[in-house]
């Protein structure tokens, strides 16, 4: 009776140590799976992150989008740029050949040229350079009187190569604008019509215009045409030498190195007019 008891409480025993042994592998089998399943949505999180253009095979094996050739338009476009920078090549190479030389011919005349130019003293007059290009600096003098003609009391007998007069007449302008509103509004006014705003203002200017061609002629008449000829006249001495040469008058056109010399012909000038004369006084602006 006594050996069947601790038989019975043995079993009893190992029963129950073999459930707690069941419950742990369970409970730990549970945390595995946990793990398991942490682990994988955490790998599948990083996987949809890093890896997005990777997709899979029906036989499970990855494939990496990334690693696809590009689509047919980038290839397309990728084209046409090479094509058009072949282009620009293909025509920046004639220009710059033909600029090339240009600028070749260009140093090639300059150098030729100043090969042939002959530098002399303005006073050597040598009969055997008749017909050459020669270089020669020296001052110009004038030896004729140089006047205005339609102010005679303008001139100088000597030291003036060029003599620039401007004349100018203040008078009314008219200027023309298109108003959108005066349209609007019917344009039975004679300053706008079919939507036309005249305006006018006073200016001096170098030209003449009559009246009689304004849209408003009414208080803004600007007289007789003037006898003196309006704009810039220019008067050049006939005769100019540099030392013993004579200098041509095509040589004297470029010269615009003008000085003011309202200080030399005093306060008052006389025009010359087919009526009577005219007398003009300095103030800030000219005469």
């Amino acid at each position: 009776s006594s050996s069947s008891s601790s038989s019975s409480d043995n079993a009893s025993n190992s029963k129950q140590a073999s459930t707690k042994n069941n419950e742990q592998q369970q409970d730990n089998k549970q945390h595995q799976a946990s793990d398991n399943n942490n682990n994988d949505k955490h790998k599948n999180k990083h996987k949809n992150n890093d890896d997005n253009d990777e997709e899979e095979n029906a036989d499970g094996s990855s494939i990496d989008r990334s690693k696809d050739p590009p689509s047919i338009w980038l290839q397309l476009v990728a084209l046409v740029m090479a094509l058009f920078g072949l282009l620009v090549l293909w025509l920046a190479l004639p220009l710059l050949w033909t600029a090339e030389r240009v600028q070749a011919a260009r140093r090639s005349l300059s150098s030729s040229a100043w090969s042939d130019v002959k530098s002399i003293k303005p006073d050597e007059v040598d009969p055997d350079i008749d017909g050459q290009f020669l270089h020669v600096q020296g001052t110009l003098n004038s030896t004729t009187a140089v006047f205005d003609r339609c102010f005679p009391s303008v001139g100088f007998d000597s030291g003036c190569l060029k003599l620039r007069t401007t004349c100018e007449v203040y008078r009314w302008i008219e200027t023309c604008e298109r108003s959108t509103e005066a349209s609007r509004a019917g344009a039975e006014g004679r300053n706008s019509p079919s939507g036309l705003t005249y305006r006018y203002h006073r200016a001096w200017c170098d030209s003449f215009e009559p009246d009689f061609h304004f849209q408003d002629a009414c208080g803004h008449s600007n007289g007789p045409r003037p006898e003196i000829p309006l704009g810039v006249v220019e008067e050049s001495c006939i005769n100019v030498l540099l030392g013993k040469f004579t200098l041509p008058p095509a040589l004297l056109e470029p010269l615009d190195d003008f000085q003011d010399i309202s200080d030399k012909i005093g306060p008052v000038v006389t025009a010359k007019m087919l009526s009577q004369p005219v007398k003009f006084h300095l103030d800030d602006n000219g005469y």
